[in-house]
């Protein structure tokens, strides 16, 4: 009923554990896709998948290109109904596949679904995202769900029909917010989308091998670009505000000035005055750009927003 597509590189420290949680599903998968992308570690991840049987389709490339291709390639190469995505280093709880088969059998104009999940950091805490119950339909602006702590879109926990491949794929040339493009891939071609509020899916973010813990202001301002005509200045100082958090916590000083760089070609009303003052700051005291983000993540303690604190303190995604 449902193939898996798993994208890996250098994996096989946590590939055992991704691929155990896909084979403990209450309803088993027809295939599992690993598509690797030229890995140092692929005679061990063979001989590591080889243990598994058939039910692993392992998949070696001649050149190295990115997650983004690696899931188009396997999602093209899937012949069942239904096509799950996987990252190397996360997991699925039991019951995972079938709360997600259960909501597109309900409704079978269902495109795609996209599930709650738990994020297991690398200091022992955990929390869970996505839990908010939100009608997606109601949504002016599909951009300014990642800024509101109630949504997130990450592949582990997404499901879409074979056949929404004709339509919507990863756009290859990303290398980083890969999931968030393809969600509003997803919402501008129209393709109809579910959420389940259960946490089904367990994000690891431990260690500093995922894309998403990178620093990579490039591939940012390529989705930003991208998908100008969604920004406003709500969201666009959201984004220059995690970038910031982003950099001045890796003592980034060179993305620091490529951001600052970046602004000062912008639209002024594009900008807020906070953001303005900042990016001035920031080129003159890594100190003082510290205490001024310390400053605004104090203001959502005050608020009591606990997840739009995390959105400043995780590594824009």
């Amino acid at each position: 009923m449902y193939s898996v597509v798993i994208p890996t590189y250098n994996s096989v420290r946590t590939i055992q554990k991704t691929i155990e949680s896909v084979l403990t599903q209450t309803i088993p998968a027809k295939k599992i896709y690993v598509i690797d992308d030229l890995s140092d570690d692929f005679p061990q991840l063979k001989c590591i998948l080889e243990s598994y049987g058939s039910i692993i389709c392992l998949v070696e490339s001649a050149v190295k290109t990115n997650a983004a291709n690696n899931r188009n390639r396997g999602w093209a190469l899937a012949h069942e109904k239904f096509v799950f995505f996987l990252d190397s280093d996360d997991e699925w709880l039991p019951f995972h596949a079938e709360e997600v088969i259960n909501i597109f059998n309900a409704d079978m104009l269902l495109d795609c679904v996209c599930t709650a999940f738990l994020v297991k950091e690398s200091n022992g805490n955990s929390y869970t995202c996505n839990s908010t119950i939100l009608d997606m339909k109601k949504v002016d602006n599909p951009l300014d769900l990642f800024f509101t702590g109630h949504f997130d879109f990450r592949s582990s926990c997404i499901a879409l029909k074979k056949e929404t491949y004709d339509r919507v794929r990863f756009d290859p040339f990303l290398k980083k917010h890969q999931d968030w493009d393809l969600f509003l891939s997803l919402v501008t071609n129209k393709v109809f989308i579910e959420r389940l509020t259960k946490p089904t899916v367990q994000i690891n973010e431990i260690g500093n091998n995922r894309m998403s813990a990178k620093n990579n202001l490039e591939a940012s301002f390529y989705f930003i670009k991208k998908w100008e005509r969604y920004q406003n200045k709500f969201n666009f100082d959201r984004l220059c505000k995690m970038f910031y958090v982003s950099a001045c916590n890796n003592n980034a000083a060179q993305e620091v000035k490529t951001l600052n760089d970046y602004l000062s070609r912008t639209r002024n009303d594009m900008i807020s005055p906070a953001i303005r003052i900042f990016s001035l700051v920031s080129e003159s005291s890594f100190f003082l750009a510290k205490k001024m983000l310390s400053k605004w993540i104090f203001i959502a303690e005050l608020k009591k927003n606990l997840k739009y604190k995390y959105s400043l303190l995780r590594l824009f995604k």
